[in-house]
């Protein structure tokens, strides 16, 4: 979990200017997105919130693309360019 200070610091003093999420489905960045944008909601803002998704159809826990490769996840034939456009406008319109 994220855990930032309330000098909205992060762990090593560093500041923290975004909290994302990256690598999984778009489903998984829709519900990434409320929880983010709740943990940085002291913030007023000034902590981005955000995400990018794949469209695999899968991602094996043990899967590494240095021996199975990116062609071993598949691609998802249900997500349509206008269907991930219409969720990224939810992560947009939620954090």
């Amino acid at each position: 979990m994220l855990a930032l200070g309330g000098d909205g610091q992060g762990g090593a003093g560093v500041p923290v200017a975004a909290a994302m999420v990256n690598c999984t489905s778009p489903e998984s960045v829709t519900e990434a997105v409320k929880v983010l944008t709740a943990v940085t909601s002291e913030y007023n803002g000034e902590v981005l919130v955000g995400g990018h998704a794949n469209g695999f159809t899968q991602i094996p826990e043990d899967w590494r693309v240095e021996t199975a490769g990116i062609a071993a996840l598949g691609v998802r034939r249900d997500l349509t360019p206008r269907m991930y456009s219409d969720m990224a406008k939810t992560w947009i319109s939620e954090g």
